[in-house]
This record gives structure tokens, C-alpha cells and sequence, in this order.
């Protein structure tokens, strides 16, 4: 059995970098990394024109991010490690504002990178692949989540409303510090699953939290009201 390559010539590989996610290529030539090709998704995020960057040092062209911090590393210093180690630095987390043409001003941005060392024919780090990945809707998503969890438990301390939470995966059971009392215990009490099992009743318990539970299975994730 014989194996077909296929080689792909400069023009479809430009086309296919062009169209691909968030992309943007360094020259390895600190301080300036110069922009030297940048996708569409990757100008659409940052609201620029192609001509605009390219050329241009990543800093003179983007001069808010140089002084970002990614965990206690600059994005300058960052890239300048990258060059250094020949290693990839992935930052899971950063929150970079960008210009909105249509509001005229600034708005709040969350995203994932990776910088990505490419050897020249030296051997040694002559481009830096930089991949940006839009997480403002994960992020938001994730911010409305814990907001409605805050007034559930803001609501439960008003009214007396006990929560309890278990997760199906791990077992992990937490509770409101009202489920204590309700339950007939002193507020030192460390209650567990087993003492709120054992002091439900057995129509409730098969009815209601064991209905409950197995449904759960199905999404992992277990909430019960009292």
C-alpha cells in the first residue's frame, strides 16, 4: 500500500493561515517583534486593518498589552522567554479592552493565548506564533452564573430557604449555614450527606431525592430546596 503526500504550496498555506482562529506571527527580533502576518479573526478581534499592523512592532502596534501582566511575567518579558527557552507560554486567562468602532469607546474583553515558538533554518527561535482565543461569552456566562448563585443565597438568608448542592461526579456536598437548624442540630454541628439522609423521611427520600438524584446523572449536577 502506497501513501500519497501532499505539499502545500505558499499561496493555500497563506489562505489557510489568513481564515484560520485569532493568529498573528512575530519576528523573533526583540524588542520590536514585528508583526509579519495576521489572520482575519485575528484583526476583527483587535478592530484593526491589516495594513495598520503589519510591519509594526506587536507593542507599537497594541502598545496597551506590554505592560500585561501573565501571572508575575510582563507580555514583553513573556515573549522575550519564549525566544529565550524555544518553550510555548500559554496564558489561560487575560482581560485586554478594545476600541468598539460602533460605541466609540473601549468595552471589556476576555481571552485565551498561546505563544508559540517556529525555529528559522538556524535552529533557533526565529518566529513566534501568537494564538488569541475570544472567551468574553464563557467569561460573562460564567459571571451572570455566580451573580444568580449570590442572590439565591442573599434570598435563602432573608427567608430562611435552605440549599443544598451535591455533585454526582465527586460527591462533594455543600449546604447554606440554614440547612443546619432546619435539621434540628446545634450551629457547631458538622453535618454530613449520611445525617440528612438518615432523618428524611422514606416517601420523600424515594419520591423526591432519589427521583432528583438520578436525573441528575444526566446533567452531574444535583440541587435540592427544603
Amino acid at each position: 500500500m502506497t501513501e500519497t503526500f501532499y505539499t502545500l504550496t505558499e499561496n493555500i498555506f497563506q489562505v489557510l493561515f489568513e481564515k484560520s482562529t485569532g493568529s498573528v506571527v512575530l519576528k523573533a527580533n526583540p524588542p520590536f517583534f514585528t508583526i509579519i502576518a495576521a489572520s482575519d479573526d485575528f484583526l476583527k478581534q483587535n478592530a484593526v486593518k491589516k495594513e495598520e499592523v503589519l510591519g509594526k512592532g506587536f507593542f507599537e502596534a497594541f502598545p496597551d498589552t506590554i505592560d500585561h501582566l501573565h501571572g508575575e511575567i510582563s507580555a514583553f518579558d513573556g515573549f522575550v522567554k519564549v525566544v529565550e527557552t524555544g518553550e510555548r507560554m500559554d496564558i489561560p486567562f487575560l482581560r485586554l479592552d478594545i476600541l468598539d468602532p460602533e460605541k466609540g469607546s473601549r468595552v471589556p474583553r476576555y481571552w485565551r493565548c498561546a505563544n508559540i515558538p517556529i525555529n528559522g533554518e538556524d535552529g533557533k527561535v526565529g518566529y513566534i506564533l501568537k494564538n488569541i482565543t475570544d472567551i468574553t461569552g464563557e467569561i460573562k456566562a460564567q459571571e451572570a452564573k455566580a451573580e444568580s448563585e449570590n442572590r439565591l443565597l442573599m434570598a435563602a438568608e432573608a427567608t430562611g430557604l435552605a440549599i443544598w448542592d451535591l455533585d454526582v461526579s465527586t460527591i462533594n456536598f455543600n449546604f447554606s449555614p440554614q440547612l443546619v437548624p432546619i435539621f434540628g442540630h446545634s450551629p457547631e454541628t458538622e453535618l454530613h450527606l449520611s445525617l440528612i439522609r438518615n432523618q428524611v423521611h422514606p416517601d420523600d427520600l424515594q419520591n423526591i431525592v432519589i427521583k432528583s438524584y438520578f436525573e441528575s446523572l444526566e446533567t452531574g449536577h444535583f440541587d435540592y430546596e427544603a
